[in-house]
């Protein structure tokens, strides 16, 4: 009889522990773009893939609701047609949410348990996220001067954050709440002051970054470099990037070798810079994070001393399976290796593959018509068409994800872009971008007359691939 007992109060604290960690979302939809709702997250901060949490078919007056497991407090993004709501859930949350797609944010009611979060994030997203506001933060980066920049990002960031205090003034949030937005608004502010030196010389078409004293850099103390606690936040780890790639860049003259590639020595020099400044777990993922990356640049070859060296210090099976099945698929679109084949079809619904091109090289563009960089390459694309290698035995196939073929055609014939186009985005018997590992276009693959690769992720037509090409065509 005891062990009868035993076994029932096992049973109900297991569910008690289920039920604990439930969440549900329900509510209603006015004015919807599509009939379905969807809850995603990013699944980890080395593939940062998106994972469907749960989706909602709408019901009579877009009514909808969905139960989910939710482990842990942590961000989210409520997805419905073309429109993205961040949200932040915790376990047990029961969330009643009201929407309409044409007032967007102005229109968003939360109600119930995990809806005071919820409502700040709204308010904040459209205070500071949205409208003018955005607007002047986007162009922030071209636009002001050095002084200007930083008294209005600073700005930016004080507002935010006497917007959380002010709206918590009667109520403490719980630790995880205050952890994520504090961490947010600071490592989100420190990342922009970070890229603003590059980016402002890139969007006035200037070279190098934007001089600045040493005293430039003490917002840093603001900023702790190791925060294990922040780890739950991608604003963080994207600071963390931000961070060393300033470092790596500012010693790259220094140990640049001409036989060597940048990309090769900057993650080296990467890695050393981690592995020397960051400790614990943080180190761990920004250590993964390089070594992963680096394999989706083509450097797998390249990187692997560091990888095994990284193996027999470090433990975590999630980062250690990441990094395994990545560098197989990076060994299978290693240089000499056959390149995929893929079959899409043409402006003029013509199925062509890739194999029908074997005889000459080819240089695949991965782009979208939606995409400002893969626009921007378009001149350079145009004269190495044109110019450079005008009747050589190559050809410039350009794959696009788009999934609406009237944006791809229109802007294909009003650019007069050169070369063979396909649409990949609307046929899915091949992943274009899982075919090749892209993890984010425009993503660009040099391919021998065999059919062989020469490299993937190679260099875009403004980073000089013209001498790669002339060797290729002897």
């Amino acid at each position: 009889m005891k062990r009868i007992f035993a076994i029932l109060a096992l049973i109900f604290l297991t569910l008690n522990i289920i039920a604990q960690n439930l969440v549900t979302i329900s509510g209603k939809i006015v004015n919807p773009q599509s009939n379905e709702i969807k809850i995603i997250y990013i699944n980890n901060f080395l593939e940062f893939k998106e994972v469907m949490a749960a989706a909602s078919i709408l019901k009579e007056e877009g009514k909808f609701g969905m139960t989910f497991e939710w482990n842990k407090p942590a961000p989210a993004i409520l997805l419905h047609g073309d429109l993205a709501y961040r949200l932040f859930i915790s376990p047990g949350d029961k969330i009643k949410v009201a929407l309409d797609p044409k007032k967007f944010y102005e229109s968003t009611v939360f109600e119930g348990k995990g809806a005071e979060v919820n409502t700040f994030l709204t308010k904040l997203d459209f205070k500071h996220h949205s409208g003018l506001a955005y607007e002047k933060y986007a162009g922030s980066f071209k636009d002001m001067k050095l002084d200007e920049f930083t008294a209005f990002i600073d700005k930016r960031k004080d507002d935010q954050l006497a917007d959380f205090k002010e709206y918590y003034k009667d109520n403490i949030p719980s630790p995880a709440v205050d952890n994520y937005v504090k961490s947010m608004v600071t490592y989100s502010w420190a990342t922009d002051k970070l890229n603003y030196l590059w980016m402002h010389t890139v969007h006035n078409n200037k070279k190098g970054f934007v001089e600045v004293k040493e005293d430039y850099y003490g917002f840093l103390k603001d900023a702790a470099l190791q925060n294990e606690k922040a780890l739950t936040t991608y604003y963080y780890v994207s600071f963390l990037e931000a961070y060393f790639d300033d470092l790596s860049y500012q010693q790259l003259d220094k140990k640049l070798k001409k036989q060597q590639e940048v990309s090769e020595v900057q993650y080296e020099i990467l890695y050393d810079l981690i592995k020397n400044k960051l400790k614990g777990s943080v180190r761990e993922l920004m250590l993964s994070k390089i070594l992963y990356d680096g394999a989706r640049d083509g450097l797998s070859e390249e990187l692997k001393d560091k990888l095994e060296q990284f193996k027999t210090i470090y433990t975590n099976e999630d980062y250690l399976k990441i990094l395994k099945e990545e560098y197989e698929v990076s060994d299978r679109l290693k240089p000499g290796a056959p390149a995929p084949n893929f079959k899409f079809p043409n402006a003029e619904g013509e199925h062509v593959s890739l194999s029908d091109f074997k005889g000459k090289v080819v240089y695949i563009e991965v782009w979208a018509s939606w995409c400002a960089p893969c626009r921007a390459e378009i001149p350079y694309a145009k004269k190495l068409a044109n110019n450079y290698f005008k009747d050589k035995e190559i050809v410039f196939l350009n794959v696009s994800i788009d999934t609406h073929a009237e944006s791809w055609q229109k802007l294909i014939y009003k650019e007069n872009m050169p070369g063979v186009h396909l649409l990949a985005g609307e046929h899915h018997d091949a992943n274009i971008m899982e075919l090749y590992n892209a993890s984010g276009i425009p993503h660009y693959v040099l391919i021998d007359k065999d059919g062989k690769i020469i490299k993937n992720n190679c260099k875009s037509p403004s980073e000089g691939i013209t001498k790669d090409i002339t060797a290729a065509l002897e």
